[in-house]
């Protein structure tokens, strides 16, 4: 720590600095999962291409390709959740910087 620095101060930017950089990983995070999934769906989708309709490959290919377009949706909904939570708490922490500013 810097000598003569408010160390309230210094928690709360360095705290700041973390939630940036949580903030920055969703999106990577949210890319790597979302594209696993398509890749899914994209192999799920040639098997029923590729397999009589009233096969139980067929009805397993569907059901693998319907849950994989479940689980898109939902990593969406949480990354949305989890960038809304973390915006909160960047506000919450300027909030706390400028009042320990004034308080200085």
């Amino acid at each position: 720590m810097i000598s003569g620095a408010d160390p309230r101060e210094t928690t709360l930017r360095t705290l700041q600095t973390l939630v940036h950089q949580e903030l920055n990983g969703i999106d990577d995070l949210e890319a790597r999962r979302s594209d696993e999934l398509r890749q899914r769906m994209h192999l799920a989708h040639a098997v029923i291409e590729h397999s009589p309709s009233d096969s139980p490959t067929h009805d397993a290919a569907t059901g693998a390709r319907q849950a994989s377009e479940e689980q898109l949706e939902e990593v969406g909904r949480l990354a949305d959740a989890r960038r809304q939570a973390l915006v909160r708490a960047l506000y919450d922490l300027e909030v706390l910087l400028t009042s320990n500013e004034r308080g200085s």
